[in-house]
């Protein structure tokens, strides 16, 4: 039992320690990709579905044909089951298959005054929404609106 314990405590170390920091310094080369490809900053002041003004305050990376979440017993079982600090499925999943991202932002709706307000708005992306990058509106797709998406950045496989 002893050596049970050992280990994972040995592996939960190993997933603070070196899992983590990689992970989160995946993501924030990821984000500065979305950066690059979105059309709007931080600060911008868009028009929402509603017609309303909203100021974007986030652009972070939104990830396609990636999906981190494979491994069905874990799912299946991630109710039931108490993790050690890091979901299993960020940890053993191996990062070599080719996927893609594009951008998400979210935000603040602005008052009628032109303030800031307090609701937020979110999920924001080139793959559920149509975006008028010189008008800067963004409107959500109705179904026939799912193709021609060109805000995707595509990354090769990591094996070859």
């Amino acid at each position: 039992m002893n050596q049970i314990q050992e280990l994972r405590k040995e592996l939960t170390d190993f997933i603070i320690n070196r899992v983590k920091p990689i992970r989160d310094r995946l993501d924030e080369l990821l984000n500065e990709e979305a950066k690059k490809i979105c059309p709007f900053s931080i600060n911008d002041i868009i028009i929402l579905d509603n017609g309303k003004e909203g100021i974007i305050k986030e652009i972070n990376y939104y990830s396609l044909n990636y999906d981190f979440s494979d491994n069905k017993f874990i799912d299946k079982f991630s109710n039931y089951l108490e993790v050690d600090e890091i979901e299993y499925k960020y940890a053993y999943t191996v990062d070599n298959k080719k996927f893609s991202i594009t951008w998400n932002i979210s935000g603040l709706r602005m008052r009628k005054d032109g303030t800031e307000g307090k609701k937020i708005f979110t999920d924001i992306n080139p793959v559920s929404h149509i975006i008028d990058k010189h008008s800067k509106i963004v409107k959500q797709k109705d179904l026939n609106d799912y193709t021609g998406n060109t805000d995707i950045r595509f990354f090769e496989d990591l094996s070859s």
